[in-house]
């Protein structure tokens, strides 16, 4: 030191001042002549000692302050050299060690180089913590490679430097590299066969390689390359010789283990490139072959399959054609439905059991219909749900925690809407394709509901009529179902059939929360008149004109039921012989007073009685022809039965012709011959005789005579029966040579004859609304162009019409003078006031 450094600490009071001296070296102190040397020499030795694994006599401690003292005393540059120098020299020992290995087998060689790989890893480890503070101080501050990069450098320099052969002038083939990335493929390939055994042995290669940067150089390309090929290998395979189940479980176990050798044995870069090779190469090709068995697996209720093909396509794109052939599979199942339904019953000997296969197919025809949607709909949210379409869905993957990507998540719930949409529209167009019989079985079924089923509990039919109105909301012609529902409903109303009045007002309120009020509003109006009704009858029970006739008998107002129904709720029902009827004497007082009463009441209201629907409970007694107690029967019968019965009162033993009963009661000739033929049926099945006298004809009330011509009819005094109380139904249609009548059969004719008469009202109906709809709009515009009348009248009308149709109309309009064309632009309508 230059000068002498005093130091005066201040001490406490009372006391005196110390003073201590720092003086400097008398000989300044120097490094000896070969301290790098000796320190060097030191260091190489503890360097050797790591890395032919012995015993060192020297701390580590020890060894990290003499490469500090190096750097501190100048030297650092020397050192990195050195250093740099055994590094080399040590990969360079370490890689041609791989030499000797180079004849084993893939998983010998591969375990080599393991091993190899982590001694060199575990050696620069140690050697880096004895050197750390050159790495720290000199190599990091002065740009230079640190000890762990210098290694790996120079193990990989060694690797791509050597050649698999030997020799100086041995041809170079890739180098070990070559052989290492050859090795790692024939590991994955056997991976892929089932053998993991070596899949630990994989992973660390594939961790070398990628520490060494040799990854996505020289194993990526390689790797995809030979994937590629193996999946379109296997997939020509497997396409053929697997089912549609087997062959989308092989999709997805390889779609899952190579997610799952990306995240633990090959690098995360492969990820997306081999999940892309599984993809397109794999699955792709095979699509439409795939898509084919898709019917069998609707068919066998097969949804997690299902699911399976529906996210699998997802990935690929390919959602849009599986929503195809799902919307293919719905129009072909449903067009097998509807034609079942349009088949005629065969005219062959077997006609009349075919007649009644039909029947029965077409009562089931709304319930297969109902089911078949319902198959449908669990397969839309269970198979299909979260299924998104386009080529969106071919997006990079997102791992999840069951280890398999997920893609396209945000628009899962627009693809179930998609494929919602698909549903509708496959069921709008079958059912559609017979819209007529499809509305009129509807209506059916929702009767059969209504009028309450054995066994069926009103909860139960509730909810099957809520099933009615899915099917309900796929009809086009939906005016043609209120025509044959208002019938039924009608029926059920006047007949006393429902089976519950909450039910039949439940489903008007579905009905008009689909349609609106102007739907229901008839049918509302139905109710309006029953309750109407309801309330007039007690009022004329009450009063006195129910209480004497004219004759001066006492009347009972009990014993008779009427409705007052307003003419434009009700379907037409009105029959010839509603006006020309002749009422027994005993209901003839009655009616009498029921008009008077009711001019009374409702003044400027006109009544019209119809009879076609009414019905009564006539008492029919049969005397024995060898005397005895008369046998007493109570006959629910129509009121024109009932007043064709009502003529063999007066005559027991007579024969009465159809026209003398057509005379004596008013009844139209065909309504009397129906009504007697009635009669004359086998109300139930006899008893096999068992060797004593036939008992044939003691299940009719009627006996027949005669042919078609000059057919009569007259009292069985043989008729009995165990019932008291029996139904008498009308006869069905054959052609009877002996009556001459065309009956039924099963009612099918009847039916037909009834569906038919029911679509001719609508069509009538058709025609009204059209041409009001046509005036309304012209009404309001005064002026309007050709297609722009045709656009708005389309969207006003309730059920689908033809342009042509419309045509028609508009013409009948302007021969009406409702409308004329515009002079000066004929494509113009002009409204005529």
């Amino acid at each position: 030191m230059s000068q002498n450094k005093t130091l005066v600490p201040v001490g406490s009071s009372g006391q005196g001042v110390r003073k201590l001296v720092i003086k400097p070296f008398k000989v300044q102190p120097k490094l000896p002549e070969n301290f790098f040397q000796e320190t060097w020499a030191k260091l190489q030795s503890a360097l050797h000692a790591v890395y032919f694994k012995n015993a060192s006599s020297i701390s580590k401690e020890e060894l990290y302050r003499a490469v500090e003292d190096l750097c501190v005393q100048k030297f650092p540059v020397q050192l990195y050299e050195n250093l740099n120098r055994e590094i080399e020299a040590v990969s360079r020992q370490k890689v041609g060690l791989l030499r000797s290995s180079s004849s084993l087998d893939a998983s010998a060689f591969l375990a080599h180089v393991e091993t190899i790989w982590l001694d060199h890893c575990e050696q620069l480890s140690t050697v880096r913590n004895i050197f750390l503070y050159l790495d720290r101080s000199f190599a990091l501050t002065s740009s230079l490679r640190g000890i762990i990069d210098l290694g790996n450098g120079y193990f990989r320099s060694e690797l791509e430097q050597l050649h698999a052969g030997a020799g100086e002038n041995a041809a170079p083939s890739g180098g070990l590299v070559h052989r290492i990335v050859a090795s790692s493929l024939q590991i994955l390939h056997e991976m892929r066969q089932g053998d993991l055994s070596q899949r630990d042995t994989l992973g660390a290669v594939c961790r070398m390689l990628a520490t060494l940067d040799l990854y996505t150089s020289r194993f990526e390309p390689a790797l995809v390359a030979e994937s590629r090929q193996f999946f379109v290998d296997e997939g020509s395979r497997s396409i053929s010789a697997l089912s549609v189940p087997q062959f989308l479980l092989l999709v997805d176990r390889r779609l899952s283990e190579t997610m799952d050798w990306t995240l633990r044995h090959l690098d995360g870069s492969s990820r997306r490139p081999l999940l892309q090779s599984v993809e397109q190469d794999l699955l792709a090709p095979h699509v439409p072959v795939l898509l084919e068995g898709l019917a069998a697996l609707i068919d066998d209720a097969q949804l997690a399959d299902l699911k399976r093909l529906a996210r699998l396509l997802a990935l690929v794109g390919r959602s849009d054609a599986l929503r195809q052939a799902f919307l293919s599979y719905i129009k072909a199942v449903g067009g097998r439905l509807v034609q079942q339904l349009e088949a005629a019953p065969s005219s062959s000997s077997g006609g009349a059991a075919s007649a009644k296969d039909k029947e029965a197919r077409d009562l089931r025809f709304i319930d297969d219909v109902l089911d078949f949607q319902e198959k449908m709909e669990r397969v839309v949210e269970e198979a299909f749900k979260g299924t998104r379409s386009g080529a969106g869905a071919s997006d990079a993957p997102v791992a999840t925690s069951n280890g398999l990507g997920a893609r396209g998540l945000g628009g899962a719930a627009a693809a179930t809407d998609v494929f919602r949409a698909t549903l509708k529209s496959g069921f709008e167009h079958f059912l559609n394709q017979q819209p007529r019989q499809v509305a009129e079985q509807l209506a059916r079924y929702v009767d059969r509901k209504l009028r309450g089923e054995q066994g069926v509990s009103e909860t139960e039919a509730e909810a099957a009529l809520g099933r009615a109105m899915l099917v309900f909301k796929f009809l086009a012609e939906k005016d043609v179902f209120e025509a044959f529902y208002k019938k039924f409903l009608a029926k059920r109303l006047l007949l006393e059939k429902s089976a519950s009045s909450e039910l039949e007002r439940a489903m008007l309120s579905q009905l008009k929360a689909e349609c609106g009020a102007q739907f229901t509003s008839k049918l509302e109006g139905m109710f309006a008149d029953l309750d109407l009704s309801a309330q007039c009858l007690a009022l004329f029970r009450e009063s006195a004109s129910a209480s004497a006739s004219a004759d001066g008998r006492p009347l009972s107002g009990d014993a008779f039921q009427l409705w007052l129904l307003t003419q434009g709720h009700w379907p037409q029902a009105q029959s010839p012989s509603d006006d020309t009827l002749r009422l027994p004497l005993e209901l003839q007082p009655l009616q009498r007073s029921f008009a008077s009463f009711y001019e009374a009441h409702f003044q400027g209201r006109r009544l019209l009685w119809s009879h076609s629907l009414s019905r009564a409970v006539v008492a029919a007694s049969f005397s024995p022809p060898g005397g005895g107690k008369p046998r007493v029967y109570d006959l629910d019968v129509t009121l024109f039965q009932a007043v064709a019965l009502r003529c063999f009162s007066d005559a027991p033993d007579a024969q009465l012709t159809v026209a003398q009963v057509a005379q004596q009661t008013g009844l139209a000739p065909e309504e009397a011959k129906l009504c007697l033929l009635s009669f004359a049926a086998p109300l139930f099945p006899l008893p096999k005789p068992a060797g004593g006298a036939s008992s044939s004809g003691a299940n009719k009330l009627l006996l027949r005579h005669g042919a078609a011509d000059a057919l009569a009819f007259s009292v069985n005094p043989q008729f009995e029966s165990r019932l008291r109380r029996m139904k008498v139904p009308l006869p069905t249609a054959v052609r009877d040579a002996a009556t001459g009548l065309t009956t039924t059969a099963g009612g099918a004719t009847a039916a037909q004859d009834e569906s038919a008469q029911t679509l001719e009202e609508v069509f009538r109906e058709r025609v009204y609304q059209c041409d009001a709809a046509i005036v309304r709009i012209m009404k309001a515009r005064k002026r309007l162009q050709h297609n722009q009348l045709m656009a708005e009248v389309m969207q006003q009308l309730r059920f689908p019409a033809q342009n042509a149709d419309i045509k028609k109309r508009i013409e009948a309009l302007m021969e009406r003078d409702y409308l004329e064309r515009d002079p000066d632009d004929v494509s113009f309508y002009k409204y005529l006031a």
